[in-house]
């Protein structure tokens, strides 16, 4: 069922994730999971978003260029020199309804039917069919020093509901005529683990509902949701795949439904601008 922010029209419309699409890094689980990001020579063009009650470790001098958001009582530890743009803001009232989106989003997603199945993915060129390519893993997606391209126009979206593990090393996602924020990796399932060595390179958003993400160098236009541990190390180099912006929130003392409302509309009004050819397609 798709709850509040996200209505099955804007589903069916294109590849969203509501106000979850603000954070190239999102933290869905508090305390004892944290989100760590270390290395000196590791930045971040994006946002991060920290659920209530939630741990960012941010060390090594590291940088954002972004902002970093946390619920009410996030613990944001910043050390060795490391600093966000754009500050940190905590704590900020629209993380509750991006931590509700990227789950809806996550459900919904999972249960699409698929166009196709496989039993496992791994080096291979798949091309879209003109709308919503929607593929079921039944096992790991793995690449060892290979790549998996991703072939088609501004109207496909890909969706890769993977039941399995994600594994990476020395390898890439290509995409051709296919943008960074019109393709999902979900992964379905309680203790699934993506792990990307090697300096990989990724394209895509990454979604793990109830998993653990952990990136170890290499350059990412990507998103990463995480319900389990999210560490970024070894000099990672990230890029938001949707949008930077974080929808503005009312200041303290407004009723916090209206503020709940705002965060949702904004998010949604923002997303459907971008539905321009080479951004988010329609199908």
């Amino acid at each position: 069922m798709v709850g509040a922010g996200l209505p099955v029209v804007a589903f069916a419309q294109m590849l969203n994730l509501g106000a979850a699409a603000g954070y190239a890094g999102l933290e869905l689980t508090a305390a004892p999971v944290s989100f760590d990001l270390s290395k000196i020579s590791s930045v971040v063009n994006g946002n991060i978003g920290i659920v209530a009650g939630g741990v960012f470790n941010f060390s090594g001098g590291a940088e954002i260029s972004g902002g970093i958001y946390g619920g009410v009582g996030a613990q944001i530890n910043l050390s060795g020199g490391s600093s966000a743009t754009d500050g940190v803001h905590v704590p900020f009232a629209g993380i509750p309804q991006a931590v509700t989106d990227a789950q809806n989003a996550a459900n919904y997603y999972a249960g699409l039917t698929p166009n196709h199945t496989l039993a496992s993915l791994g080096s291979t060129t798949l091309a879209g069919s003109g709308g919503m390519n929607v593929y079921q893993i039944t096992g790991n997606f793995a690449l060892d020093r290979n790549s998996l391209t991703l072939s088609g126009t501004a109207s496909d979206v890909f969706v890769f509901n993977i039941y399995g593990q994600i594994n990476f090393s020395r390898s890439s996602i290509v995409l051709n005529g296919v943008s960074p924020d019109a393709v999902l990796f979900n992964m379905i399932g309680s203790g699934q683990k993506m792990v990307s060595t090697g300096h990989s390179d990724t394209m895509g958003v990454f979604l793990a509902q109830n998993g653990a993400i952990q990136i170890d160098g290499g350059v990412h236009v990507s998103n990463f949701i995480s319900g389990d541990s999210l560490i970024w190390q070894s000099g990672v180099n990230i890029t938001q795949a949707t949008s930077p912006t974080v929808v503005p929130v009312p200041e303290a003392g407004t009723v916090a439904t209206l503020v709940i409302s705002l965060g949702a509309v904004g998010a949604l009004t923002y997303a459907r601008r971008r539905r321009a050819p080479d951004v988010l397609p329609t199908v």
